[in-house]
């Protein structure tokens, strides 16, 4: 038995469809377009979110399903989706003891744009992107970027809070081979040691699997496992930091996510 047939076992059984998102420094970019940070979109007939401080928070990311293709029923046809973060303090909005309290965080969708507004009017209602309204030490990134999305599909990773369970499961059906949920680790880095290789889910994306530098809060908060599908993933890169070389995860329940309830979110952020 080789690591190739066991990640192939896995694969056939967690294999999902995931949007790998790459990013591009654009100056022209419109409060309509997909990416991350710049002026956002807003209706001011609702009210713009703010922080605890009642400070305006940031646009972190945005995607526009009026104009993306995704054809996938997990995901809007329609609408603007966004992620704002407060960059009021190093820690971006997070609480760590209430991570899917959405206090100095927002995540809101626009189900029917208003094509109609303008940028003027938004900056005119004291919005800010990241550069204008933080030191650079209490933002991820200063820039805007332009998103695009490409369709790969991803397999279910070592980070994964059920990746023990799923493997110990096939390992024991399709393999006849017993092994402790805590001893999966060892026992595929017995088999090929460069196994985490295999299984490596960095980088931006919407949907998929996350990855974690340190650990999934699902696992260590059973409340949080609720957020049983990933929304949408930030990794650090050349031009985006968190912390110290971490990565930023929001998580939903699938079935809010299909009922396009967009509430109830878990945000986590973790680094070296």
């Amino acid at each position: 038995m080789t690591l190739d047939e066991i990640y192939e076992a896995i694969k056939n059984e967690t294999c999902i469809k995931s949007y790998k998102i790459n990013k591009e420094k654009t100056d022209n970019l419109s409060i309509y377009d997909s990416k991350f940070g710049g002026i956002p979109y807003w209706d001011f007939s609702q009210e713009f979110p703010t922080d605890s401080k009642g400070e305006k928070l940031n646009l972190l990311a945005q995607i526009n399903f009026d104009k993306e293709n995704f054809n996938d029923d997990r995901l809007p046809q329609k609408g603007i989706l966004q992620f704002y973060i407060s960059s009021n303090d190093d820690i971006y909005g997070m609480n760590f003891d209430e991570q899917d309290k959405q206090t100095d965080w927002k995540v809101v969708y626009h189900e029917n744009v208003n094509y109609n507004i303008s940028e003027k009017e938004i900056i005119n209602n004291g919005i800010k992107t990241f550069k204008e309204a933080t030191p650079e030490y209490y933002a991820p990134f200063n820039e805007t970027y332009k998103i695009i999305f490409k369709a790969t599909d991803e397999v279910m990773n070592c980070y994964d809070e059920k990746f023990n369970s799923v493997v110990t499961r096939i390992l024991k059906d399709k393999f006849n081979v017993m092994v402790e949920e805590n001893k999966v680790s060892d026992y595929l880095e017995q088999i090929d040691e460069k196994y985490y290789e295999k299984f490596e889910t960095w980088g931006h994306k919407l949907l998929g699997y996350p990855a974690f530098t340190q650990s999934d809060p699902r696992y260590y908060n059973k409340e949080y496992s609720k957020y049983d599908t990933l929304l949408l993933q930030i990794d650090t890169d050349d031009d985006i930091m968190w912390g110290d070389s971490g990565v930023a995860n929001f998580f939903i329940n699938k079935d809010d996510l299909y009922k396009r309830n967009f509430n109830n979110i878990l945000y986590n952020w973790d680094c070296c």
